[in-house]
This record gives structure tokens, C-alpha cells and sequence, in this order.
């Protein structure tokens, strides 16, 4: 079995995490071939790596899905988590200042037909039908703007996909 890889949500760098019985294969195998095999094995989390945590101003991430709903709200960027139909299951405040919709509006939603409608384009929808179309883990960034009745907004988008739980992140970075 490959050891845990854990996949940085926003740049997408691999970090394995070898046990002391798999630090061999590591050294044997490549990083590489091993997040690749962690892959195949649905042994890929999304997390943050320091590089991006630092870049961000933010707190270290080990798994998004590990997130209590408080530290979600601290997260210094957007976090919304997604099925793999697009219902909304997550909403963090910094999204919600960004959106200027509450959480209560959007939760249960579906996001690209009900919450953010521009995002319902080949370019961001159909992206993220096709990370989860794939059937492994997948993460791809774009970059978009959000068309709110408040106005205009330039941003920086990571979309992950994890399929073992049918779930995935849709970051949002204000790009300024």
C-alpha cells in the first residue's frame, strides 16, 4: 500500500508521508510514482502546504475535511465544499463576505445553478464535472471572475476533488 499523500488544495505540490516502514519505498520508488499510487489507492487528502499557508497569511491546514465549521471561518480565502453534484456543504465566512450571502442562503444549494450561476460555464462547471468524471483525486486551477450584483471580482480558483467521499473544495482567492 503507498503511504498517505497529502495534495495541496491550492498549488497542487505532493507531500508524501512515509512511515518509518515506508521510508524505503520512498527512496525507492520516487515521489512521484508513489503520489501517483497513493492516487490509484484513494490514499490522497487535500490540505495546504506551509509554502502556500505562508503565501496566504494563514493558519497550517492538515485536511479540509477535517475542519470544524470556526476554523473554516478563519481561513483567510473562500472554502466551499461541494458534492459531487455541486450541492453546497460548506460555506466559510470569508466566501460569504465575498458573496455577501450567508451561509444559511447558500447550504444545500446547489453552487453552480442556484448560488454563483456565472460559474455554470464549460470553464468552471465543466471543469469540475470533469475532475470528478475522472473517478480519482484531481485538483485544477483557473482563474475567473464572479459576477455579483455588488459588482465585478477577479479570482483565483482551486478546484479538488476527492471521489472515495464524493466530495470537493472550490477555493477562492481574491486577486487584486
Amino acid at each position: 500500500m503507498a503511504p498517505l499523500v497529502r495534495v495541496c488544495a491550492w498549488c497542487g505540490d505532493n507531500r508524501a508521508l512515509p512511515s518509518a516502514t515506508d521510508a524505503r519505498a520512498l527512496d525507492a520508488a520516487g515521489l512521484k510514482s508513489l503520489a501517483k499510487r497513493a492516487a490509484a489507492e484513494g490514499r490522497v487528502t487535500h490540505g495546504m502546504c506551509s509554502d502556500c499557508v505562508a503565501d496566504t497569511g494563514g493558519m497550517p491546514v492538515e485536511d479540509l475535511f477535517m475542519l470544524t465549521e470556526h476554523q473554516a471561518d478563519r481561513l483567510p480565502f473562500g472554502l466551499i465544499e461541494v458534492d459531487a453534484h455541486g450541492t453546497v456543504l460548506v460555506y466559510n465566512r470569508w466566501e460569504e463576505s465575498l458573496a455577501r450571502r450567508e451561509r444559511s442562503q447558500v447550504v444545500g444549494r446547489n453552487f453552480f445553478r442556484e448560488v454563483a450561476p456565472c460559474t455554470a460555464v464549460q470553464e468552471f462547471e465543466g471543469v469540475f464535472r470533469q475532475l470528478v468524471g475522472r473517478g480519482i483525486p484531481g485538483r485544477e486551477v483557473l482563474d475567473f471572475i464572479f459576477r455579483f450584483q455588488h459588482g465585478e471580482t477577479r479570482v483565483r480558483i482551486s478546484l479538488t476533488y476527492m471521489p472515495q467521499w464524493e466530495r470537493g473544495f472550490i477555493l477562492v482567492q481574491e486577486m487584486k
